[in-house]
């Protein structure tokens, strides 16, 4: 699964961070992920800007912590950016683990439910959604 994604960020600093937690986590077999996401308006009357991010706290049995944050471009909502951080967070824990996942969005939380209860609907959706971003 993971080699799958390997290029799905640009930028190689996030892709060896996420890489190393990932075998920093590699020994636990609980891990649990806080999300959250956030969405700044401001500018102007000539532009206005959005700044979204997203990030997540990840801490395991044995007590040891990691954290994630980052920008979120070309994903104009926060519950899109909230999945974004689900995504991260999922990628950036090994193979096998069991995890638990806290996050104030009950968009997040159906959209995950569809997709384990009709994964073709739900891929169906997320198509939509990366075609309409651009």
């Amino acid at each position: 699964m993971f080699e799958k994604y390997m290029d799905f960020w640009d930028n190689e600093h996030i892709q060896f961070r996420l890489d190393q937690i990932r075998e920093d986590l590699a020994d636990s077999v609980e891990i649990k992920i806080y999300t959250d996401s956030s969405l700044i308006r401001g500018g102007t009357s000539n532009a206005i800007i959005s700044i979204m991010g997203c990030g997540w706290y990840v801490f395991n049995e044995q007590h040891r912590n990691f954290r994630f944050k980052g920008k979120v471009e070309k994903f104009i909502s926060s519950t899109r950016a909230e999945l974004f951080a689900i995504l991260i967070a999922v990628y950036a824990t090994p193979k096998g683990s069991r995890l638990c996942i806290f996050t104030n969005s009950q968009v997040a939380i159906d959209a995950l439910s569809l997709a384990s209860v009709n994964p073709r609907k739900a891929y169906k959706k997320l198509l939509i959604l990366y075609h309409y971003n651009y």
